[in-house]
């Protein structure tokens, strides 16, 4: 079992925080299916995230987007991990 996985498991179990990273973007992870080759996740922009006129900017969405395809791609059947 690698330390990725480990980890991973722990925040869905409520185990472990999630990343920093995580946290700022305001991502949750709320399931992995193992096998599977899905994910669902959870993502909550704040204020601070937004331009004047109110919209998310785009390179928040871009950090989001990259996060939650690291964590697919590392929990998917052919890197071994499950």
């Amino acid at each position: 079992m690698s330390e990725v996985e480990h980890r991973i498991w722990k925040v869905l179990r409520g185990e472990q925080e999630p990343a920093l990273c995580s946290q700022l973007l305001g991502i949750k992870m709320l399931e992995i299916a193992p096998g599977g080759g899905r994910m669902k996740s959870q993502y909550q922009p704040t204020e601070a995230m937004t331009n004047p006129r109110g919209f998310v900017q785009g390179g928040f969405v871009t950090a989001i987007e990259y996060k939650c395809r690291k964590v697919e791609k590392l929990c998917s059947p052919s890197c071994g991990f499950l």
